[in-house]
């Protein structure tokens, strides 16, 4: 059964109370709508951006598809016919090539407006049996034992969801029925309003999800973005936060941004002679193409400036190498009040289908928008990171397990060969309500390293810039370990005190604020040389929440093969040519290693498979004295399978058969086997497969 939505009491303002009216009046959907002749549902599919390229369908209540569309075209507008016998409730999904989708649901079969945009995802969340949009196109299937919710909990989710963005509807002077509401993407209006929410929504059971409703205003560098966070089981909703006039995003920001975006892949298409003069030096003043150069502030290059790099010094070197790549999807993040640079993300795609996010800086220039970069002197990032810990050989399996944390990246960079930095101190951000204590990470240079690296909590030496902050093992366990951080992992660092707990991680927003204080070289007191602030996309999720990911994995013909080519036992490692032969006993030709693997509905999909190791030209040599590797390629997202070769590098000699340099030596020791992507909100998704049997660390 359908969790029951209760109506709250609304908000006593004129807005609330008529489009509250509007939305009993009209079901939640089919605004002005006729039921004579066939039944059309038209409108809009948008997330602030129109969802180009998206397909809409729509499922009735006895889960029959009664309407497909055609992809849509820029302006994100549809309209379908549905199938004679269309029966109400429905629902309406709109979805990219790539399974991102926006969901709506309507209760009525009559001729009207029904759009699908991230708040009507929201109400479709508050009635479906799972608090996830794309569970109520499974309720209205059927193929999860659940059936499509009611016209009054419809209605009712509508009317709360309305009641919830008052506040903001108030300030901008939208009054748009979100559901049956016409509108144009244009960022002004509704969609300007959408524009000013981002509405993240992550499962936490089988039956619930947590939801976060986050406003994108003008603010400063070091404030948090107001946010709201419940869960989708909650029986009332709270208010978005008031704002004022001032914290509003101007009208129109969105439209200013697509501009933006259509100048840079106006540059990118252009063949590399255009873009740039090959007889002058690299650098700015290389860049002659028009596209190329007005898409910068001043149509100057050299104004760009981002965590310490210029364009031809680290920043779009794309434009250099003439790289072909397309910029499309991009989400207003806020703006900063200092200056109202706009700052917001874009997926690029290259010609070979890898795919990444990237978050960019821009100021207005007249009526448009022109890249400024963050104008920040120094390097810094900030990503949440999935780690899955598998482990190949069946005496290990039991302690598989999921670690959460972030990866901090700061450049290491050098002058005259002498590190830049002493230290930066990374600030972790407290919860939406405050109080909690802000954690501190201390990153220093380390020889041989190009990032700067937290040193490990347990063995000397051990260094890395991933803090680990939450944990738990794939099973329950009752005895020693009873979690992971007990587990040694090379180079692992975990946060100092418990761990972090589910209820912190959630409490924190995903557009959370970090702060990096830096310390030059020379500077051992208290008072950094520099302060900067870094605004995530998206927090690392909590133990529960990850625990529901779909995550890409070896196949089992892979595991097959690699546990075939047997591990020395007393070692406790994994040969890559296996058996540990006797002298005089080794193959002629050593295996050719082919990862394959398999991704599921939902998971992100791999960019990089590779192995790590250590590499000896003797037998003999003790671990600690073998030198360690990795090998594997950057793979397009579509890739499912991959021959590892030996790579071309400085210990190809001890690391490479000699008869084959294509295939590894015998004699390379392989600890491990790994997965990596990251999804579309800069978060890294990693599984590891584990040869070895790990080593305890005491508990601390």
């Amino acid at each position: 059964m359908h969790r029951p939505i209760r109506r709250p009491s609304l908000r006593p303002t004129l807005l609330a109370a008529a489009v509250s009216l509007a939305v009993v009046a009209c079901g939640g959907g089919g605004s002005g709508g006729s039921s004579a002749g066939p039944v059309v549902f038209s409108g809009t599919a948008a997330t602030g951006a129109p969802m180009v390229g998206a397909t809409v369908r729509v499922t009735d209540a006895r889960g029959t598809e009664v309407a497909r569309s055609q992809p849509l075209g820029a302006n994100g507008h549809y309209s379908v016919e549905l199938a004679e016998g269309a029966t109400a409730p429905f629902v309406i999904v709109a979805e990219l090539p790539d399974g991102e989708a926006q969901v709506s649901t309507t209760d009525q079969a009559v001729t009207g407006t029904v759009n699908v945009t991230p708040v009507t995802s929201l109400i479709a969340a508050r009635v479906a049996s799972d608090g996830t949009p794309r569970g109520l196109e499974a309720d209205f299937q059927g193929s999860n034992g659940h059936l499509p919710p009611t016209p009054a909990a419809i209605r009712d989710s509508t009317a709360e969801v309305i009641t919830m963005l008052a506040p903001l509807a108030e300030a901008l002077g939208d009054s748009t029925n979100p559901v049956s509401g016409r509108f144009a993407v244009d960022g002004t209006g509704h969609d300007q309003l959408l524009d000013s929410l981002a509405v993240t929504i992550v499962p936490t059971s089988d039956t619930a999800s947590n939801i976060e409703v986050t406003l994108r205003t003008r603010r400063q560098e070091d404030q948090p973005l107001p946010a709201v966070v419940f869960s989708s089981a909650d029986r009332t909703l709270p208010v978005v936060p008031p704002l004022n006039q001032n914290e509003l995003i101007r009208s129109g920001t969105s439209a200013r941004i697509e501009r933006l975006v259509a100048l840079l892949n106006a540059c990118y298409r252009l063949p590399l002679a255009e873009r740039v003069d090959a007889g002058l030096p690299p650098g700015p003043a290389q860049i002659q193409a028009g596209p190329c150069r007005s898409m910068f502030l001043g149509a100057d290059p050299s104004t760009y400036l981002h965590g310490g790099t210029r364009v031809g010094s680290g920043a779009f070197g794309g434009i250099f190498s003439g790289a072909q790549v397309v910029y499309d999807r991009p989400v207003l993040e806020y703006v900063r009040s200092d200056n109202d640079d706009v700052v917001f993300s874009l997926r690029w795609i290259d010609a070979a289908g890898n795919t990444d996010t990237v978050v960019l800086f821009a100021r207005e220039e007249g009526d448009e928008l022109r890249l400024v970069g963050n104008r920040y002197a120094h390097p810094m990032s900030v990503r949440g990171i999935v780690h899955l810990m598998d482990h190949l050989r069946e005496d290990s399996r039991e302690l598989d397990h999921l670690t959460l944390g972030y990866s901090m990246g700061v450049t290491n960079l050098k002058v005259d060969g002498a590190p830049v930095y002493d230290r930066v101190v990374v600030v972790a951000p407290v919860g939406l309500e405050g109080g909690a204590t802000r954690d501190e990470f201390v990153l220093r240079p380390y020889a041989g390293y190009t990032s700067l690296r937290m040193s490990g909590n347990w063995v000397p030496g051990e260094t890395s810039q991933v803090v680990k902050v939450a944990g738990a093992f794939r099973a329950a366990r009752t005895t020693e370990p009873l979690h992971p951080r007990q587990v040694n992992s090379s180079g692992a660092v975990w946060v100092a005190g418990p761990s972090w707990s589910d209820e912190r991680i959630e409490r924190t927003s995903h557009k959370a604020v970090w702060t990096f204080k830096y310390f030059l070289a020379g500077n051992s007191g208290a008072t950094p040389d520099a302060v900067q602030h870094m605004t995530t996309i998206s927090r690392v999720p909590s133990v529960r929440e990850a625990q529901r990911f779909a995550v890409a994995q070896f196949d089992a013909a892979t595991l097959e093969t690699l546990r075939s080519l047997s591990m020395e036992s007393a070692a406790k490692l994994f040969w890559f040519g296996a058996r540990p032969y006797a002298a005089g006993d080794w193959p002629a030709v050593p295996p050719q290693l082919t990862l394959a693997w398999s991704v599921p509905d939902g998971a992100v999909a791999p960019n990089r498979a590779s192995l790590w190791g250590r590499a000896t030209a003797d037998y003999a040599t003790p671990w600690a004295e073998r030198t360690g590797f990795d090998a594997g390629p950057i793979v397009p997202s579509s890739t499912r399978q991959l021959r590892v070769d030996c790579p071309v590098n400085t210990i190809s000699s001890i690391l490479c058969d000699a008869a084959d340099p294509t295939r590894f030596s015998l004699k390379t020791m392989v600890t491990s086997f790994e997965l990596w992507g990251k999804d579309s909100r800069q978060v890294e998704v990693t599984r590891t497969l584990h040869t070895f049997v790990p080593s305890l660390r005491p508990v601390d």
